[in-house]
């Protein structure tokens, strides 16, 4: 089988094959091995192949690694991934069904696309001086999933395991596609209750995050589907660091069709896609019946930052839930939702709406302006980055039946997505703003005069009561401090 790979950027791979090593990551000076002969023995040949052009690197994902909250805080407004360490080690052997990361030179120099050959037949590499154990090379992880152990008897199981290795906090999990066809997540994750219902994972374009409720209903993958590629791999989370951090395979989560996951029925998605120098990211808003009016911290799918300093012009769009940067939102009548993008300070981003039509009253606010925009399908909107507590999203309920309308939530928003700073934003005139710390010593305060917004800055992290002045009286919020 040959894997392409695309040259100068961290590419999340995994391998469908047994007794595949780090080493195995060699192809020929041109950059391609497809005019070698199918079937025969491939073995590192210093007139055809070289470990320096191209060079490949690669990173482990161990009890090493972590999830780094951005800006610290208890409760994350976004997350990174980091990489336990980047080796050139030929003899690491490859887990089926873990993810690894990869990075290769450009052939020439030029940007482009690699390929590579697998199974590969070396006994040993020289880097270190290793012999290496070829048990079952050439044969599919998931091969297993067939007893053969009578030739002449059918003996299929229902699924394969693979034992992975969690990060340092032991939470989060890299997992490969052990399949030759797209792997449906909803499936997946029907099969492996040891994981909360979201993934977090990468393109070429961009991340790409998405998740169901607790109940495994209302998938949502906003701008992409549900499937992870061949070779593909992805990040989850288990739902307890004390759970197992092995997962199940089975033969009814392969999609054979491109992006043909299962679409179990949901409720009204609305998605906001973010767009800049051909780089893109997407956030959703779920309204769905049975979630809270204002989503409870942890609600959602979290944002993941990229995985290479290369993907720092990727601009992250995401909305607010309480504290939480998310990238899908579920909510059930909340109708102020705050909307922002992490991107390079000046970077123009073009914001676009799409199943506007599903929601009753949806409109754009401005805090700076205090102006209102209906939204309509395919709406676009240009932003400067970084844009934090300017934007929010006003929803009245879903035009759908079925979805009782809640009681509209206060217009007040407070939280915090930079470091030592509270944004408070309100669609009625704001008076004076006072932060507190939770034994009530006054912390900080300003005064808006009347504007929608006002920032304070030059907080401490952690805890703060928030107490802000509007026409109608006096309400509080309680704000985690990055």
């Amino acid at each position: 089988m040959d894997v392409e790979l695309p040259s100068k950027a961290w590419t999340l791979v995994s391998t469908p094959l047994l007794s595949v090593y780090s080493g195995d990551w060699y192809t020929s000076l041109g950059g391609s091995q497809a005019d070698v002969r199918y079937f025969s023995d491939l073995t590192f040949d210093a007139s055809r192949n070289s470990r320096l052009q191209p060079a490949v690197y690669q990173r482990s994902w161990d009890n090493a690694a972590r999830i780094i909250e951005q800006g610290g805080g208890t409760t994350p407004a976004s997350f990174a991934a980091g990489w336990s360490s980047a080796y050139n080690d030929a003899s690491v052997a490859y887990v089926p069904g873990q993810g690894y990361s990869l990075k290769a030179t450009a052939v020439g120099g030029a940007a482009g696309r690699l390929s590579f050959r697998m199974p590969k037949a070396d006994a040993a590499y020289s880097v270190p001086n290793a012999k290496l154990q070829r048990n079952g090379a050439g044969r599919l992880f998931v091969s297993g999933l067939l007893d053969r152990a009578d030739g002449q008897a059918h003996s299929p199981k229902p699924y394969v395991e693979a034992g992975l290795t969690a990060s340092q906090d032991g939470l989060y999990l890299l997992v490969g596609n052990p399949f030759m066809a797209e792997l449906d997540l909803p499936r997946f994750f029907e099969a492996n209750d040891n994981l909360e219902k979201a993934y977090w994972t990468a393109t070429a374009d961009g991340p790409v995050a998405g998740g169901a409720a607790t109940d495994g209903s209302g998938w949502t993958t906003p701008g992409a589907t549900s499937t992870i590629p061949p070779f593909g791999a992805f990040f989850v989370k288990k739902v307890a660091a004390e759970a197992s951090s092995t997962v199940r395979f089975a033969p009814a989560m392969q999609a054979f069709a491109d992006g043909a996951a299962t679409s179990p029925a949901h409720a009204p998605v609305l998605t906001v896609a973010a767009s800049a120098g051909g780089r893109r990211s997407a956030a959703a808003i779920v309204l769905a019946a049975g979630a809270a009016a204002e989503a409870p911290a942890g609600a959602g799918v979290g944002l993941l930052a990229p995985f290479g300093a290369a993907d720092a012009d990727v601009p992250l769009v995401y909305t607010v839930g309480r504290s939480d940067a998310l990238v899908v939102n579920r909510v059930g009548g909340s109708r102020r939702i705050p909307l922002g993008v992490f991107a390079e300070s000046g970077q123009r981003v073009e914001l676009t709406f799409h199943g506007v039509d599903a929601f009753e009253g949806a409109r754009l606010y401005d805090a700076a302006t205090r102006t209102e925009t209906r939204l309509a399908d395919g709406y676009t909107i240009a932003v400067d980055g970084p844009s934090h507590g300017r934007y929010y999203i006003l929803v009245d309920r879903p035009s759908a039946t079925g979805i009782d309308e809640a009681a509209a939530a206060a217009d007040l928003s407070a939280y915090s997505m930079s470091a030592g700073e509270i944004i408070v934003a309100a669609s009625q005139p704001i008076g004076r703003v006072r932060v507190y710390s939770p034994s009530g010593s006054l912390l900080a305060t300003a005064d808006a005069s009347g504007r929608g917004e006002c920032r304070i800055a030059g907080l401490a992290r952690g805890l703060a009561v928030v107490s802000v002045e509007l026409p109608g009286g006096r309400e509080s919020r309680k704000v985690i401090v990055r």
